[in-house]
């Protein structure tokens, strides 16, 4: 069984529920500090199956992000231009369809301005860790 314990310090990171979440997390990636420090233990089975234990909830975010990013990156990292707005630059017309939706649903301004007030401060700090795990693997 492989063991691992993950430590982040924080500092500025840079519908469906899935890509809500993915899009919330690099709102907050690019957005906001965190004075929290996370730590979570990945313990990986047999099948290469990840368990994530964490002493709270939010560690445990952290954790399952890392891991996530671990198994899924270039997956994750393949749609970072779509939730930017940018995918028009590598993937041509297709692409581009999705930044014209980006900017005409005004993703970033409807998250910069509700962010705070439509999720609750528990759910925010799941969110935030959740971003500081991807970070921490990058």
């Amino acid at each position: 069984m492989h063991i691992r314990t993950l430590t982040a310090h924080s500092s500025s990171l840079g519908a469906i529920f899935t890509a809500f979440i993915v899009v919330v997390c690099f709102l907050v990636w690019g957005q906001h500090a965190l004075g929290a420090t996370h730590q979570a233990s990945i313990e990986r089975d047999q099948y290469g199956v990840p368990h994530i234990y964490g002493e709270t909830d939010a560690d445990t975010a952290f954790g399952l992000a890392y891991a996530q990013a671990e198994d899924s990156w270039p997956i994750m990292e393949g749609s970072l231009p779509f939730f930017r707005g940018t995918a028009g630059l590598y993937e041509g017309q297709e692409g581009a369809q999705s930044d014209y939706l980006v900017k005409w649903l005004d993703l970033w301004g409807t998250l910069d301005r509700d962010y705070e007030r439509v999720l609750s401060p528990e759910i925010r700090r799941y969110v935030e860790a959740f971003a500081e795990g991807f970070n921490a693997f990058t």
